[in-house]
C-alpha cells in the first residue's frame, strides 16, 4: 500500500515530496525481506518516477529489470509484463527504438491475450506503449494499438489512466494529421484529469499547445506553453513558437536551456531540442552552429532508425546547404525528407519540407517542379487547418518581390525611419533578428542600402 500511495501521489496528484515519503516508507518495510511481489511493485513505482519525474531512462531501465526478475522469482505475471513495458519505454527514451518498441508490443500482446488480472497493470502497460509510440513518432504502430487501449481502459473503469492515455493518444493523432479527433480526445482528457488526476494535467496542456501551434493560433499556444514552462517539453514548445514568430535567437536560447536540463541518457527528448537548435541557427545565419547541432542529431537519428528522425536529418542537411547558397546540394536531401515524412504519415512535416524544397527548386530555375510542391503543400495545410503557415504561403505568393510578411513589416518600419533597435522594440524581437531581416530583404530586392529598398518599393506602389 505504501508503494501504491507513492505512485498515486506522484502520478495522479503531482505531489512528489509526499510520493518520496511513501517510497522511503516502503523501502524501510521491504528491504530486509526475502524476494516478494511488493518489492517488484516498488521497483515499478521508482522506475516510473525516474523516467517521468527525473527524465532519467537509464535509472528506470534498472528498476524495470528488477521488477521483471522479481516477477519471475515469485511467479507474478503482472510484474513481468509491467517490467517489460517499462523497460521498453526506457529503451525508446535512450534511443534504442527497435528493441524497445518490440518489447512493448510483446507486453501489449500479453495484456490483450488476457494474461493479466490486475486492471491497473493493464492500463499502465498500454500507457507506456502509447507514450513510447508518441516519443518515437511511430504513428502506424500507435494506430494499431490505440483503439485496443481505449477499449481496455473504458472496460476497466480506470478513468484517471484513461485521461492521460487520451492525452498521449491526442499527441499521436496530432502528428498523424487527425486534428479534429485530437481535439475531441483532449476535451475528454480534460474532464477526466481535472477530476481524477490533477498531477497529470500538464500532459494534456502540452499536447493542446502543440495542436494550437500547428493550427497557427500562436498566442494561445504561447500562453499554454507558458503555463508549464517548468516542463522541458514546455520549453521546447516555446522555442518552436519563437521560431515560428521569426525570433530565432530566443528559440536557440530556449533549445540550449532544454539541453542543459534533460540528461544525456534521454536521447529521444534531447533530439527534439537539437532539431530546433539546428533550425534556429540557420535562421540566425549561424551556419556553423547549425552544422554542430546536426552533428549531434545525426547519430541519434541513425540509432533510432525511424523515418521521422531520418527525415529530420535530411531536412537539416537540405536547409543548411540552401543557407550556404548550395541549392544544387540541398535538393536531394530535401526530396528525401519529403519522401520520409510522407511515408511515415506526418502530413504537417511533409508540407513544411515541400516548402523548403520548393525554395531550392525555384533558386535552380525549376519553377514547374517548385509549383507542384507548393500546391501540394497548400492542399495539405488547408485540409489540416494550418492557417498560420498557409497564410504565410499565400502572402508570399502575392508578393512578387518575395518578401515574407515579417520582412515586409520590417521594411515598413524602415520606411518610417526607425533604427534596428527601435524596430526590435516595436516588434518585440531581438536586434540581431531585425538585422537579419533587413539583410534578407535588401538581398531579395537587389539593393545595397535601406534608402534604396524604400525607394524601390515606393516606385512599385507597395
Amino acid at each position: 500500500m505504501a508503494s501504491q500511495l507513492a505512485w498515486n501521489y506522484f502520478n495522479l496528484r503531482g505531489e512528489p515530496a509526499v510520493a518520496n515519503g511513501w517510497t522511503r516508507r516502503a523501502h524501510r518495510m521491504l528491504d530486509d525481506l526475502p524476494p516478494c511481489a511488493e518489492q517488484g511493485h516498488l521497483a515499478v513505482t521508482e522506475g516510473d518516477a525516474a523516467i517521468f519525474g527525473d527524465d532519467d531512462p537509464q535509472s528506470a531501465l534498472g528498476f524495470a529489470r528488477d521488477a521483471q526478475r522479481l516477477g519471475g522469482l515469485v511467479g507474478v505475471a503482472e510484474l513481468e509484463v509491467l517490467g517489460l513495458a517499462l523497460e521498453g519505454l526506457s529503451l525508446v527514451s535512450i534511443g534504442n527504438m527497435r528493441e524497445g518498441l518490440s518489447q512493448l508490443d510483446e507486453a501489449a500482446a500479453a495484456v490483450t491475450a488476457g494474461e493479466l488480472d490486475d486492471l491497473a497493470a493493464v492500463g499502465v502497460t498500454f500507457c507506456y506503449l502509447i507514450f513510447a509510440c508518441e516519443k518515437a513518432r511511430d504513428y502506424g504502430r500507435a494506430g494499431q494499438w490505440c483503439e485496443r487501449l481505449r477499449d481496455l481502459c473504458e472496460r476497466s473503469g480506470r478513468n484517471a489512466l484513461l485521461g492521460v492515455c487520451r492525452a498521449h493518444y491526442a499527441g499521436v493523432l496530432t502528428g498523424a494529421g487527425e486534428w479534429q479527433r485530437a481535439e475531441a480526445e483532449l476535451e475528454r482528457a480534460a474532464e477526466l484529469l481535472d477530476r481524477h488526476a490533477p498531477g497529470l494535467a500538464p500532459e494534456r496542456v502540452l499536447r493542446l499547445a502543440e495542436l494550437r501551434r500547428r493550427q497557427g493560433r500562436a498566442e494561445e499556444a504561447k500562453r499554454l506553453y507558458g503555463e508549464i514552462e517548468f516542463h522541458p517539453h514546455g520549453l521546447i514548445g516555446l522555442a518552436a513558437v519563437a521560431l515560428d514568430d521569426d525570433d530565432a535567437l530566443a528559440a536557440a536560447d530556449l533549445a540550449k536551456r532544454v539541453l542543459s536540463i534533460i540528461p544525456e541518457s534521454n536521447r529521444t527528448d534531447r533530439s527534439a531540442a537539437w532539431e530546433l537548435l539546428m533550425r534556429a541557427c540557420v535562421a540566425t545565419g549561424d551556419i556553423d552552429g547549425a552544422e554542430r547541432a546536426l552533428a549531434e542529431l545525426r547519430p541519434v537519428a541513425e540509432a533510432m532508425a525511424t523515418d521521422q528522425m531520418l527525415a529530420a536529418v535530411s531536412l537539416g542537411e537540405g536547409i543548411i546547404a540552401a543557407a550556404r547558397g548550395r541549392h544544387d546540394l540541398a535538393r536531394r536531401p530535401l526530396e528525401r525528407a519529403v519522401e520520409l515524412y510522407f511515408r511515415c504519415g506526418a502530413p504537417f512535416e511533409t508540407a513544411a519540407a515541400r516548402i523548403e524544397l520548393a525554395e531550392s527548386l525555384t533558386a535552380l530555375d525549376r519553377h514547374d517542379e517548385a509549383d507542384v510542391h507548393l500546391q501540394r503543400a497548400r492542399e495539405v495545410l488547408a485540409r489540416l487547418g494550418a492557417t498560420g503557415i498557409l497564410a504565410t504561403l499565400q502572402a508570399a505568393r502575392r508578393d512578387s518581390d518575395g518578401l515574407s510578411p515579417r520582412e515586409r513589416e520590417v521594411l515598413e518600419l524602415v520606411a518610417e525611419g526607425l533604427s534596428n533597435r527601435e524596430i526590435a522594440r516595436r516588434l518585440v524581437l531581438s536586434e540581431h533578428t531585425v538585422h537579419r531581416h533587413v539583410a534578407n530583404l535588401l538581398n531579395k530586392l537587389g539593393v545595397s542600402s535601406r534608402a534604396a529598398a524604400v525607394a524601390r518599393v515606393a516606385r512599385h506602389g507597395r
